[in-house]
């Protein structure tokens, strides 16, 4: 049931009845452990899924399914909330990796925990991701060179240039060059009359434009690794709160591609409980669409179509340059 709400694997610690041990305990156990991993309640029966990543103790992302519904972030907490002492249902334990974690938040970018909620504060538990984890690697160590003594050659002595007496110049004889001019009487009209020049052949040159190519919709689903990369080194350019449609953030992104011709772009959002991904890639020069719907991946025209008559709010667009 892991990767009903969220994609990651992780190595499987401990699967408790939550009549035995609540959510609650498990859930303050594990963050003072510091535990890196997901803790899952689940109740099969009533359809209720609430998976909960931590990283070192923090709470950093929760997504849930209750009644149908997918909640994520703070919305996710505010069910887990009511699932604490819930005695129907079992608990499972998975251990995994701060990265795998992190490729998580990426794909699911609502389900992050960044400020204090009901749920830590009741667990006592910090949010977000520790400062530990985003580390920027120390500057290279400065190796001393030792110091160069530059010593000057000793100075030598300049050579003497032997000089020789000059020897006197004769000058050439002047030589005397007697001109005869002939002279001819020409007609006036000859004498002026310009000789006539070729005139060249005229030469037609036809400019054609290059046309860009046409951006097509793939039928494909996004990439995950290429979508990690495109968060990870991507630059948040615009974010729009009014609720769109499909065709107009397909226009916006063809305005985006046309005005700042970047290699990758990047939209998300969502609608009703449905998250909405869009991402362009300039080497196919294709747009790729995705929704997720009941946590499986819809993509290309049949996203489309899921989408059509519908609008899309809180979208938020990246670029890569």
């Amino acid at each position: 049931m892991l990767k009903i709400m969220f994609l990651g694997s992780g190595t499987f610690i401990e699967i408790v009845e939550a009549r035995v041990k609540t959510l609650q305990r498990i859930l303050k156990d594990y963050i003072d452990k510091k535990f890196t991993g997901y803790v899952i309640f689940r109740n099969d029966v009533r359809g209720i899924y609430v998976s909960i990543a931590l990283i070192k103790g923090y709470l950093a992302a929760c997504r849930s399914v209750d009644e149908g519904s997918v909640y994520e972030g703070i919305e996710c907490c505010r069910t887990a909330m009511k699932y604490l002492n819930f005695p129907e249902g079992v608990v499972e334990v998975y251990d995994t990796s701060f990265e795998t974690i992190e490729l998580d938040m990426v794909l699911f970018p609502l389900s992050r925990v960044e400020r204090e909620n009901p749920l830590s504060i009741t667990l006592g538990a910090k949010v977000g991701v520790p400062r530990e984890e985003v580390t920027i690697p120390p500057p290279a160590p400065q190796i001393p060179t030792p110091p160069v003594t530059l010593t000057a050659p000793a100075p030598q002595p300049l050579p003497v240039e032997e000089v020789k007496p000059s020897t006197p110049v004769t000058p050439p004889k002047e030589e005397v060059v007697t001109q005869v001019a002939i002279t001819k009487e020409m007609p006036r009209e000859e004498a002026v009359q310009p000789i006539p020049q070729p005139t060249p052949p005229s030469v037609t040159v036809e400019v054609v434009s290059a046309k860009p190519a046409e951006i097509s919709l793939s039928s494909e689903c996004i990439d995950p690794v290429t979508l990690y990369m495109v968060l990870k080194s991507g630059q948040l350019i615009e974010t729009i709160q009014n609720p769109v449609s499909i065709e107009e953030i397909i226009n916006k992104i063809k305005t985006i591609v046309k005005d700042r011709k970047p290699s990758y772009g990047y939209v998300s959002g969502y609608i009703e409980n449905i998250v909405f991904r869009a991402l362009y890639d300039s080497q196919s020069n294709n747009i790729y669409i995705e929704i997720e719907k009941e946590g499986t991946a819809v993509c290309g025209d049949n996203a489309r179509k899921e989408l059509e008559g519908k609008t899309i709010s809180g979208l938020k667009i990246w670029i890569v340059s």
